[in-house]
């Protein structure tokens, strides 16, 4: 899939813009990290993207389609969106990573089984889990990596990241990283991450953006 920003605006109220001027294109399996101070926009731009918002003024086109004329739902299969504070729902882990394969546009796709869904677990350092646990009692760092896999398995076509790793250990950081990485590399998934730290992927090459309120995005490095 291929992302364009033009001339994206954003704002809250009566306040000044907290995006504006945005320009960007995302060629399908980039990986591009986003960099800024806190309140700069970041977080607003990830929910653009995943039409959790609209801009008040420009546009942004999904593989030349303008994103008010896709479908919320569709759209949303297609991005997946791994927030900064893991969602949760109600049930158990098996259940919340099937949950993606509940949906009428994912009648064609197979739920995968309890083997797959513990193979998954065992790469990310979830040994310890059981499906039939209740999600919501996890730590938040066991709930940040059932989100990803959750994510995962529905094979999106963009992977939209908020500070994924923030709440976990430099080990569980690092698996979670490389498991991004591999998307990015192996499945042609686009890869847009806000983040913090001084991560840099190792196994794919990626672009860096810095952005700042009211104004537009920056490339700081290749």
């Amino acid at each position: 899939m291929k992302i364009e920003l033009k001339n994206v605006l954003l704002r809250f109220d009566d306040k000044p813009e907290l995006l504006r001027d945005v320009n960007l294109v995302i060629e399908k399996g980039e990986f591009l990290l986003i960099r800024g101070p806190s309140g700069c926009g970041k977080t607003s731009l990830l929910r653009l993207l995943n039409r959790l918002a609209d801009p008040d003024g420009g546009e942004i086109v999904f593989d030349g389609k303008p994103s008010v004329d896709d479908k919320v739902t569709s759209l949303r299969r297609r991005i997946a969106y791994l927030q900064q504070t893991p969602v949760m729902l109600e049930g158990t882990v098996r259940e919340n990573l099937q949950f993606g394969f509940g949906f009428r546009s994912a009648e064609n796709s197979k739920s995968p089984d309890d083997a797959e869904l513990n193979e998954q677990m065992e790469k990310l350092l979830l040994n310890e889990v059981n499906l039939d646990d209740v999600a919501v009692n996890l730590s938040v760092g066991q709930q940040q990596r059932i989100a990803l896999i959750r994510s995962m398995l529905t094979q999106p076509d963009v992977l939209l990241c908020d500070e994924p790793t923030s709440a976990l250990d430099p080990e569980s950081a690092r698996l979670v990283e490389n498991c991004i990485e591999r998307m990015c590399a192996e499945d042609g998934v686009s890869v847009v991450m806000v983040t913090h730290s001084s991560y840099r992927p190792e196994k794919v090459k990626h672009r860096v953006l810095k952005i700042q309120a009211g104004k537009g995005l920056v490339e700081v490095t290749s």
